[in-house]
């Protein structure tokens, strides 16, 4: 187990920031266009508002990573989201955006991301068969990056995440909604250290959610160790 300390922490949320703060074009704000319109456009669900949203989605998922190799979703323009975005627009899953650790560990906020991540490998898997005979079910990785793409409610279980929730005694690297208490632990623990440089992000005037904190440091974590760059492989989706 690799131990941490104020000054990794601290320094992890810095390095990402810095990243985005310095490049008005980065890569990684991405994400906050995508967060924000959905945000905006929260319930909405007429043809143009659908529309955008699902080009926003698709940019947010290529951008990270999402869209390579082998990916079925090559296979289809942005409107393949369309199906995805109509089940997120629905006004019980309201709960999910931006909330807390503490928020997303009641019970009715565990069964809403149950719920809704059950009805979006269903969605996503019934693309997937439409181009490939793959019998494999939609990974975690595409279903976590999309839930903090459109609410930030948990982090993306990429491979930098997954690395560090194991290495770190954070929390089991498969994704389940139970596993969020072991989420909220950790922000607990290390509570006025996250809180106080989320203060100090100021992006495109967004707000970052605490779990997009946590997504940012995990991965932080997982790409600096990874010296020899042997978790660099692909993402599956």
């Amino acid at each position: 187990m690799i131990k941490l300390t104020e000054q990794r922490i601290r320094n992890s949320i810095q390095k990402f920031y810095s990243s985005i703060k310095n490049d008005e074009n980065a890569r990684y704000k991405s994400w906050e266009y995508c967060y924000k319109i959905f945000g905006e456009k929260q319930n909405k669900t007429d043809p143009e508002t659908i529309d955008l949203l699902c080009l926003h989605l698709g940019f947010y998922l290529a951008r990270w990573g999402m869209y390579r190799g082998s990916s079925f979703l090559l296979q289809k323009d942005y409107k393949v989201h369309k199906d995805a975005v109509l089940e997120m627009q629905k006004e019980k899953y309201n709960i999910l955006r931006s909330a807390t650790p503490e928020q997303l560990i009641s019970k009715d906020s565990l069964k809403t991301i149950e719920e809704l991540h059950e009805k979006l490998q269903q969605i996503y898997l019934s693309i997937k068969k439409s181009v490939t005979d793959s019998k494999t079910s939609i990974t975690d990785t595409l279903i976590t990056k999309i839930l903090m793409g459109v609410y930030g409610c948990v982090p993306a279980y990429d491979r930098y995440v997954k690395y560090t929730l194991k290495e770190y005694n954070i929390g089991h690297p498969l994704f389940c909604s139970s596993r969020l208490k072991e989420l909220n632990e950790f922000y607990l623990e290390w509570k006025s250290v996250i809180d106080d440089e989320n203060q100090k992000i100021n992006s495109n005037g967004i707000k970052y959610p605490t779990m997009k904190i946590l997504d940012i440091l995990f991965w932080q974590f997982g790409f600096d160790d990874d010296i020899e760059g042997s978790l660099k492989a692909s993402d599956e989706v």
